[in-house]
């Protein structure tokens, strides 16, 4: 069995605990026995990682072990946790906030299933998230980032920094749509929190 210390490195993303390490045989070994990891690198390595760790598609799989669940990856800045996105399958050079070239691949087992009442506990967060945000400012009306329509103070929905109102948050994919959602760490994150929020009536912010 792999052995985890107690002083084994720990990424906190999403309000998870990824272990942390930058040697790719580590980083395998750890999604086998934890079922998710966090690998440190240089962005401009991502070819030679990719070299290193076997793959499923476009997703970092390091076992055949896992074709029977559903495992995704994400890049993120190691300094802001911001997602890179590919440009014509590559990945940015650096952290456009940080000027960082260091970068973190999260790998995670993640819940396929998302029912009709995960939809609601979304959109339960959302809206107890656009409370608080309300709470923070000095103006007493918006617009939808969505459709443009107005929404009073204390009302609407937050996404992110989005601020929608009810027609705008009920088309949203995750919601409209929600049986045929992809999994993915931004669904996840939102998922996570939705069900905490439910557990203790306290929204976190993205």
């Amino acid at each position: 069995m792999w052995p985890f210390s107690a002083s084994f490195p720990e990424l906190k993303y999403e309000g998870e605990g990824y272990p942390l390490t930058d040697k790719v045989d580590e980083y395998c070994k750890t999604i086998s026995q934890k079922g998710k990891a966090a690998l440190k690198l240089n962005l401009r390595d991502e070819t030679r990682i990719r070299e290193q760790t076997p793959i499923a598609g476009d997703k970092y799989i390091p076992n055949s072990l896992f074709e029977d669940k559903k495992f995704d990856s994400w890049f993120v800045c190691e300094k802001c946790h911001h997602i890179f996105r590919k440009v014509f399958d590559m990945l940015p050079d650096v952290c456009v906030l940080y000027n960082s070239e260091t970068a973190i691949l999260l790998m995670d087992n993640i819940d396929p299933v998302i029912t009709t009442e995960d939809s609601e506990y979304i959109k339960e967060y959302f809206h107890a998230s656009a409370k608080r945000w309300w709470s923070e400012q000095s103006h007493d009306d918006a617009a939808c980032d969505y459709c443009g329509r107005g929404v009073s103070s204390g009302e609407g929905y937050l996404y992110g920094s989005y601020l929608l109102c009810s027609k705008g948050c009920s088309e949203l994919a995750m919601i409209a749509n929600v049986e045929e959602q992809s999994m993915s760490f931004e669904l996840v994150g939102i998922l996570r929190r939705a069900r905490k929020f439910k557990e203790t009536g306290i929204p976190e912010y993205f």
